[in-house]
């Protein structure tokens, strides 16, 4: 029987290498960033992302961290989390009713 992941530490997590843990970043094998890509090397880099969805779990959680320590969590917090939230139920509610808005006709009336 598998043991479960979830809720433990990383499999690359050391703490004499990595010292405290922190659950923002990621601590296995480093990849080359997108921008630093050739053309030529797309195709294999997009082949070599993993496709588990335990593994987008745990990356939407590193980037929630991030997002909480950068935006939600500083001494002196701003109105910018506000207008990302703002922001994100704008675009959805405009995908939400795209189909009501494709429909409508567009004609001259003169």
């Amino acid at each position: 029987m598998k043991t479960p992941e979830f809720g433990l530490l990383p499999k690359e997590y050391n703490v004499r290498i990595h010292g405290a843990y922190f659950p923002g970043y990621f601590y296995g094998k480093r990849e080359t960033p997108v921008g630093e890509l050739k053309l030529a090397e797309l195709p294999a880099w997009i082949k070599s992302r993993t496709r588990n969805p335990a593994d987008w779990i745990r990356a939407f959680a590193r980037f929630t961290w991030r997002y909480r320590l950068r935006w939600l969590y500083p001494r002196r917090v701003t109105m910018v989390p506000f207008f990302h939230m703002g922001c994100a139920v704008a675009i959805f509610q405009y995908f939400n009713n795209f189909s009501s808005h494709r429909t409508e006709r567009h004609a001259k009336y003169h």
